[in-house]
């Protein structure tokens, strides 16, 4: 009963059932052990979460630096022009100086 319910609720089993237990196939499972694969699975897959982590810290730090890197330079910016004279007659300037 179980099987046919399977076999009803998943396609690639009826497409696949003749490679079960044949010999350099995915389901050779005198060659592929499915408990190591299993476990091999569970490490792969901690290695994946454990890298996706590092990344995204790394990407983070990159966008902080990026960040910083582009408020320096407006500062720096804004420096200059107001060394220059001014941000031009059109500027009121900033209404907290006054």
């Amino acid at each position: 009963m179980q099987v046919k319910q399977l076999l009803s609720a998943h396609e690639w089993i009826a497409e696949d059932r003749k490679f079960f237990g044949k010999p350099n196939t995915g389901y050779d499972f005198s060659a592929n052990d499915p408990v190591e694969a299993g476990r091999r699975i569970t490490r792969l897959e901690e290695a994946k979460t454990k890298l996706s982590k590092n990344v995204n810290m790394r990407a983070m730090n990159m966008l902080g630096k990026a960040e910083e890197q582009f408020y320096a330079d407006l500062f720096r910016a804004h420096e200059q022009i107001h060394a220059q004279g001014g941000a031009g007659q059109d500027d009121p300037g900033n209404p907290n100086e006054m």
